[in-house]
């Protein structure tokens, strides 16, 4: 399946489409942006929208397996246009992009690599997952493979934050530690934590 994002005068994305394959390739095999351009045209009757195909498994310059793993391809030549498309982001001719929109805050540049806004101090990235008990306390923290265990704690549904909860102020142009939930989990939820978090110490 290709997608196809539809821009607007000011070549901001006001929609996306999906495509069937077999609709862009042409009698060699090979898949052509134009033949998915010429079939959205006809199909709404829009003989002069602007249409410009967007890679679903592409973030942040990278093209991955799958966008839930978070995967890297072996190879990079279906990375495209640096991100796929949403609705407000805006493609950017020069740099062949889609970039997210809005900007989120004033300070923050965006990233000439990744078509990305970053903000000015980079974020404390750490291996630790957090969960919350009853009572709104965090468990203890989980310092190991964060994809391993966010991949066997969430098969069985609890909330999850893989990273620490940071959130940027503006005002003091920093990463301040938030609260990660309103409401506690569940007993159920708990029971359910605490079964996978010893199993997987165990697996170590």
């Amino acid at each position: 399946m290709a997608h196809f994002a539809k821009l607007d005068e000011n070549n901001v994305v006001t929609a996306v489409e999906a495509v069937a394959n077999a609709v862009i390739t042409d009698e060699n095999g090979v898949e052509q942006e134009q033949l998915g351009v010429d079939f959205l045209r006809t199909l709404y009757k829009e003989p002069d929208a602007v249409w410009k195909k967007t890679s679903y498994n592409t973030r942040e310059g990278t093209h991955r397996h799958s966008m839930q793993a978070r995967v890297e391809s072996d190879t990079q030549d279906k990375a495209f246009r640096k991100n796929y498309a949403g609705i407000g982001y805006t493609y950017d001719e020069v740099r062949d992009a889609f970039i997210p929109q809005p900007k989120p805050f004033a300070s923050w540049v965006l990233n000439e690599t990744k078509c990305v806004w970053e903000a000015p101090v980079a974020f404390p990235i750490t291996n630790d997952t957090y969960f919350k008990d009853l009572n709104g306390n965090y468990l203890t923290k989980i310092i190991t493979n964060p994809d391993l265990t966010i991949k066997q704690v969430s098969e069985v549904d609890i909330f999850l934050h893989a990273t620490d909860p940071y959130n940027w102020d503006e005002s003091s142009q920093s990463w301040v530690r938030e609260p990660m939930w309103n409401s506690p989990i569940t007993a159920e939820q708990q029971t359910q934590f605490e079964t996978v978090n010893a199993d997987y110490l165990n697996s170590l």
